[in-house]
């Protein structure tokens, strides 16, 4: 897929999920329930190369059929999930393309103490380029333990992730990386609602033929959650982070870092987020790293038991360090309002409105667009 554009469409402007439906599934004789799902939507970007002059406007026809089979045993449970997106594009039909994702999770609990969660999964995509799209494979896996119970004094995380990821053609080796990370969080009772948390991450950054950018992070950070049931969860950590680059000639980068994600639900059928960081990215081949700010807000409504409205805002700042690029700095405001009317409890209509403004030192990497969409989505 176009990335860039079109996943900025997705994020702006489609709010429907497979999971809003109430998909009741079909159970089989051996106790597996398989969940069909398929949606349909009709997207219009004036802007969809995302360029800051000669603009292009396109129709974009997307059709996405999934299927998961989920299998329950108690509080544990495994699913498989299959899904694929085929997008056609009125101005260019050169851009049409199918996308294949298939994924599994697992969550086994041996006891009130102890518990593990499983993910892995395989897609196949395209990066973000709409004049040359690139073609990759991504696979993901990860594991999460916990011990300690939910009602002790403290608990206990340990997590690791990795993502592989490879280019079908030998031009795009420079983008293929191999990226692992570990994370330790311990938890701290302090009061009913609110947990102490100290968190140490570790993240390896391998790059197949971009050696130079090669780099290992540590991270470590204090902070605090809290779940006050039917009013607010949310979570805050503040900390610092060092980037060590193999290559000697990069300065290594150690920087500030926090985040937070706040849930406050004031009534039954309204639904606030905050959500903010502050990090270092990754770079390529014309930055060594960017450092990152973002911010969202967003409103949730559900009017009555059909209509449901999602109001967003979205704000990210990017500072590009080293290399070529060093010195730009982008600012990209998203704005979005989408609809879901559920129709019958198996069919939702939706549609949305979206616009992304995109600032920037380099003029040519700036742009606006506007988006709007209709859809309908599916369940079995």
């Amino acid at each position: 897929m176009f990335k860039k554009s079109l996943m900025a469409v997705a994020l702006a402007t489609v709010s429907f999920s497979a999971s809003a439906l109430e998909v009741s599934g079909i159970k089989t004789a051996s106790g597996l329930v398989i969940k069909p799902t398929v949606s349909l939507t009709q997207t219009h970007n004036d802007n969809w190369m995302e360029t800051a002059t000669n603009t292009r406007s396109t129709w974009v026809t997307n059709l996405a059929p999934a299927v998961e089979v989920l299998a329950e045993r108690g509080v544990n449970y495994y699913s498989l999930n299959l899904s694929a997106s085929r997008e056609s594009y009125s101005d260019n039909s050169n851009a049409n393309n199918t996308d294949f994702t298939i994924g599994a999770v697992g969550h086994m609990e041996f006891s009130k103490r102890s518990r593990l969660d499983l993910n892995l999964s395989k897609t196949t995509d395209e990066d973000n380029k709409a004049t040359s799209p690139e073609d990759f494979d991504s696979t993901t896996y990860g594991v999460k333990y916990g011990y300690g119970a939910e009602a002790a004094k403290m608990q206990l995380e340990f997590a690791y992730n990795r993502t592989d990821k490879r280019y079908d053609l030998a031009a795009h080796d420079g983008k293929e990386s191999d990226v692992s990370g570990f994370t330790t969080t311990a938890y701290y009772k302090v009061g009913g609602f609110t947990k102490a948390l100290v968190e140490y991450r570790y993240n390896n950054f391998d790059y197949v033929s971009l050696n130079s950018l090669d780099s290992k992070s540590n991270g470590l950070l204090a902070g605090v959650t809290w779940d006050m049931t039917g009013k607010t969860t949310g979570s805050l950590k503040v900390g610092s982070a060092k980037k060590d680059f193999s290559s000697a000639s990069i300065a290594d980068r150690t920087t500030t870092i926090w985040e937070t994600g706040i849930t406050w639900n004031p009534k039954e059928h309204a639904t606030f987020t905050f959500d903010a960081s502050t990090s270092v990215g990754e770079g390529s081949s014309t930055e060594n790293y960017k450092d990152t700010d973002s911010y969202k807000i967003g409103w949730m409504h559900q009017w009555n038991s059909s209509l449901k409205s999602d109001l967003s805002f979205a704000k990210l700042e990017e500072k590009y360090k080293g290399g070529s690029s060093a010195g730009q700095n982008d600012k990209t405001d998203t704005t979005a309002l989408n609809l879901t009317y559920a129709f019958r409890p198996q069919i939702d209509f939706t549609a949305g409105i979206g616009r992304t403004d995109k600032s920037s030192t380099l003029a040519s990497a700036a742009y606006d667009s506007n988006t709007y969409h209709i859809g309908v989505v599916a369940g079995f």
